[in-house]
């Protein structure tokens, strides 16, 4: 001031010279920058009473450039320039206040402090002397840790200096944040040997990390975070294909030393069924605890494992137990010895694996086993065997398998299989539907996953059924039988005998009772034997002439069957047993009319079709006529 004063200089030019003067040697103490700040706050003040010309205004845009290249390089390094501590903390907002009061536009403010979040990331990172993607996992763990220690530092020591539209821990977030993703993108992407369990690791702190940043107001809705699961997409696939290998593995073991024995009488399946989806569940609930977020995609894909899963179990029991004979029977005899000196049913398949079907079937016994069908097994054979075998041997259907513990601990062992898969269904959907992705997007996700698992309830609904089927086929035949006898007997005692037959046929259901779940006994087997029961005498009632069956003989057969099945609550529902015994009932008092009466039934009842002639009328013509007219009355 003493070297501009007395020089004729107008106010301003005073002014902008020791602005000048100043700046050129600025330093970060309380004195430089509070001189600063009261000439500068002088000088504007000027400015609004004084016309300025055209060399102050030169001058003093000189200095202003000056200002905010000296300025900036505080505000960027600020942890180098004001330490925390009262005093130096009181020059920074001094500082701050001198940049914001040249430049009201926060913007560029934002740009310096995000700059300064990267410079002093960098200078971090280059510690580690070696390039970024040669980090270590334990190096990642210390970036991503000091990141967040620097952040909720700053943000402690520093948060109140900066203006609220600012937001200054955001800025410095941001700025080390970028640099992270980038040094995290790079780590990720290296090909996955190895280190799967390395990388899990690193995703979890980081998931962490994400949390911890989320917690803070400032940054729960102003930092946009990287997709975890996509960055570690590449050991997600990798942990992926080791579950599928796993699996393949495992569940071959797990059925080997089994010998399809209920466990106790309340576990009624035997260890194979839940130590061969161990696996899979624990894998499962891994996947979901690395929390991949967005890239759900991957949950279709674990659906796959599960599916392939399934498909291998069923197979395996297949080619063990029940397929054993008929594959042995048409091997080639080198490949028979293969087998009984191998001695399981993966080996078994392994030593047909280059057989076609034509081959199998010119070494069968039998000429009508299979028909005759150039088609090369695959290196998937277990499946694709299974596939041809069974889809082409469906006369099987109608060859009874005895009731016994081992055939109804398979029919146990695939309900539990139902049950385990439809709680990892719950899981996965659960998993999609909590994910930020679009609807559109979790929708086709969805569709496919549910697409999977029906493909699996399928097959183990159609496996099941066809060994229930096998089990109830003996049966069955013997009831219509015995009911046919039953309901054309005319001798009382006679009656009485084969109605005893009857009731000895049915208890045999009492065998499952004993053998299988409770809810597979009354929900699928006592519903069959309800259905072969009643339908054996709807079938009798269609076929026989009016008045050729004694009416309360048929009458007291239909009320027992309908109780025995209601068995006193206990069974079929007395709605279901209560409705289906009326619907006899009135089929038979309409077996009674005469033909003419029935067509005109039938005309009254659809006379938009014209119906045959009473001489012309067949007895499906007149079966089709009591059904229809039985459920209309």
């Amino acid at each position: 001031q003493r070297r501009v004063r007395g020089f004729g200089f107008s106010r301003n030019l005073k002014n902008v010279s020791f602005i000048s003067l100043l700046v050129g040697r600025l330093q970060p103490k309380y004195s430089h920058v509070h001189s600063l700040k009261l000439v500068i706050t002088e000088t504007q003040e000027l400015f609004k009473t004084e016309a300025m010309t055209k060399e102050e205004i030169s001058s003093f845009s000189q200095s202003i450039a000056f200002i905010f290249t000296k300025l900036e390089s505080f505000i960027t390094e600020y942890k180098r320039y004001f330490p925390p501590s009262e005093k130096n903390l009181k020059v920074f907002k001094l500082v701050i206040d001198i940049y914001c009061s040249i430049q009201n536009d926060p913007t560029n403010l934002r740009k310096v402090l995000q700059e300064s979040g990267k410079i002093r990331y960098m200078a971090q990172e280059n510690r580690a002397d070696k390039e970024t993607a040669s980090f270590s996992e334990p190096e990642m763990q210390f970036l991503i840790n000091w990141v967040y220690k620097e952040i909720t530092g700053d943000l402690r020591q520093y948060g109140d200096i900066f203006p609220q539209e600012v937001k200054f821990i955001t800025q410095i977030a941001k700025g080390m944040y970028q640099k992270l993703t980038y040094d995290m993108e790079q780590w990720a992407s290296k090909p996955v040997g190895s280190e799967i369990k390395s990388g899990f690791d690193l995703m979890k702190s980081l998931q962490t990390f994400h949390k911890n940043l989320q917690s803070i107001n400032e940054l729960s809705k102003n930092l946009p975070l990287m997709d975890v699961g996509k960055v570690f997409s590449g050991f997600i696939r990798k942990f992926l294909e080791e579950t599928s290998v796993r699996v393949d593995e495992w569940i071959p073991r797990s059925c080997e030393s089994d010998q399809l024995v209920a466990q106790s009488n309340l576990i009624r399946h035997s260890t194979s069924v839940g130590d061969s989806f161990t696996v899979v569940r624990q894998a499962l609930d891994y996947l979901i605890s690395l929390h991949i977020g967005d890239s759900i995609h991957f949950y279709s894909q674990f659906t796959e494992i599960i599916l392939k899963g399934v498909e291998e179990y069923i197979a395996f029991w297949e080619l063990k137990i029940w397929w054993k004979e008929d594959l042995e029977k048409f091997a080639f005899p080198e490949q028979r010895k293969k087998t009984d000196r191998k001695g399981t049913a993966a080996k078994l398949s392994e030593a047909l694996r280059s057989t076609s079907l034509s081959q199998l079937t010119e070494r069968s016994t039998s000429t009508s086993d299979i028909p005759i069908e150039v088609e090369q097994i695959d290196q998937n054979t277990k499946i694709r065997f299974r596939s041809v075998i069974f889809q082409k041997m469906s006369e099987k259907e109608k060859v009874p398998l005895e009731i016994n513990e081992k055939n109804c601990v398979w029919i146990n062992n695939l309900h539990q299989l139902s049950h385990s898969i439809m709680e990892m269904k719950g899981l996965i959907l659960k998993q999609i539907e909590s994910s930020n992705c679009t609807d559109d997007a979790k929708q086709k996700i969805i569709h496919s996953v549910v697409s999977l698992f029906d493909q699996g309830f399928k097959l183990i609904e159609s496996t099941s059924s066809h060994y229930l089927n096998r089990m109830t086929a003996n049966v069955k035949s013997q009831m219509n039988a015995t009911i046919s006898r039953l309901l054309k007997c005319k001798v009382k005692e006679e009656r009485k005998k084969i109605k005893a037959e009857l009731i000895t046929q049915l208890d045999s259901t009492s065998k499952f009772y004993e053998l299988v779940y409770e809810d597979i006994f009354f929900n699928i087997i006592l519903r069959k034997y309800w259905k072969f029961t009643s339908g054996a005498i709807k079938g009798i009632i269609l076929v026989s002439p009016g008045g050729t069956l004694d009416a309360l003989v048929v009458k007291k057969l239909i009320n027992f069957i309908a109780k025995y099945f209601y068995g006193e609550g206990r069974g079929v529902s007395e709605d279901e047993t209560n409705l289906y015994a009326l619907y006899l009932n009135n089929l038979l008092d309409l077996t009674y009319l005469p033909n003419n009466e029935l067509l005109l039934i039938q005309k009254e009842l659809n006379s938009s079709s014209t119906p045959p002639s009473p001489s012309s009328a067949t007895s499906n013509d007149v079966s089709s006529i009591l059904q229809y007219r039985a459920m209309k009355k």
